[in-house]
C-alpha cells in the first residue's frame, strides 16, 4: 500500500478483512517521500512485494508513475485507488485492475441458467 500517511485502525481493518501475510505502508504524500518511493520501487522489482495498492489522492503523480512502471516491470500486480482507502474502495479497485485469480474461475459456482452466455440444453 503506498500513499498518504500509514494509520494504525486502517491497517487493523484491511489486515483483518484481506489477511495479507505482510503488510507494508510507508509514508509517501505529495510533498515527500521520494526515497521511501525509490526503496519501494526496489522491493518491487526485486519481487519481494506480492501485490502494490496506490493510493493516488495522497501521493504524488510523479510518484504513482515510478511505483507503477516498477510493477510493470516486474510482473507485480497493481491496483490504483482514486480517492480514500476504505475497504469497499480496495475491493472496487481489485476487481477492477486485477483479473480474476484462476482458482476462482475454476471454483466459482454452476450457473445453470445460462447467465454465463452458454448455450441452453
Amino acid at each position: 500500500l503506498i500513499g498518504g500517511d500509514r494509520r494504525a485502525a486502517a491497517m487493523q481493518k484491511i489486515g483483518e478483512v484481506f489477511e495479507p501475510s505482510n503488510l507494508a505502508w510507508p509514508k509517501v504524500t505529495k510533498k515527500g517521500g521520494m526515497r521511501r518511493v525509490k526503496a519501494m520501487c526496489e522491493r518491487i522489482e526485486n519481487r519481494s512485494i506480492e501485490l502494490v495498492i496506490v493510493l493516488n489522492r495522497f501521493i504524488s503523480h510523479k510518484a504513482s508513475k515510478k511505483i507503477i512502471a516498477s510493477c510493470k516491470k516486474a510482473g507485480i500486480p497493481y491496483a490504483c485507488i482514486e480517492k480514500g482507502y476504505g475497504i469497499d474502495r480496495m475491493v472496487e479497485a481489485i476487481e477492477r485492475f486485477l483479473p480474476p485469480h484462476p482458482f476462482y474461475l475454476a471454483n466459482r459456482p454452476d450457473d445453470s441458467d445460462g447467465a454465463r452466455g452458454g448455450e441452453e440444453e
